[in-house]
């Protein structure tokens, strides 16, 4: 079972920006019949990075625009990803690696699968102690 999480960046960017800025980890931009999608893979472990401009509005929805703005240091949220895990249970360390080399290029916040919205500081955080 794949697990989702959301990635939020206070800038606009497009998958294109995203495979430049963490190609040296080995993120490769890929077609999926029509779509196109990142991925990083060591392995069998394996995420893949789609871009989602719909979750806007689904989050405004939920009401939860406000605490994702706080999350990024009170910047608003400019770009929605949805990260993808492979259904293996090893996949933390690539996720943190991924959301490493993000935060220290952009402001972002993330999701996890449980719902839990992690700010940029939690992630630079975890980033010095990884």
């Amino acid at each position: 079972m794949k697990q989702t999480h959301i990635l939020f960046i206070s800038e606009e960017i497009n998958l294109d920006n995203l495979a430049s800025a963490t190609k040296d980890i080995g993120v490769i931009k890929e077609a999926s019949g029509a779509i196109f999608q990142c991925r990083l893979t060591r392995g069998n472990k394996h995420i893949w990075i789609f871009k989602d401009d719909s979750l806007h509005e689904v989050y405004e929805d939920m009401n939860k625009l406000e605490e994702i703005t706080q999350k990024l240091g009170d910047n608003p949220v400019k770009t929605f990803f949805v990260l993808e895990l492979s259904s293996s249970n090893q996949n933390h360390d690539l996720l943190l690696e991924l959301l490493c080399k993000l935060a220290r290029q952009f402001c972002i916040a993330w999701e996890d699968f449980e719902e839990n919205i992690h700010s940029y500081d939690e992630i630079r955080s975890g980033c010095r102690l990884n």
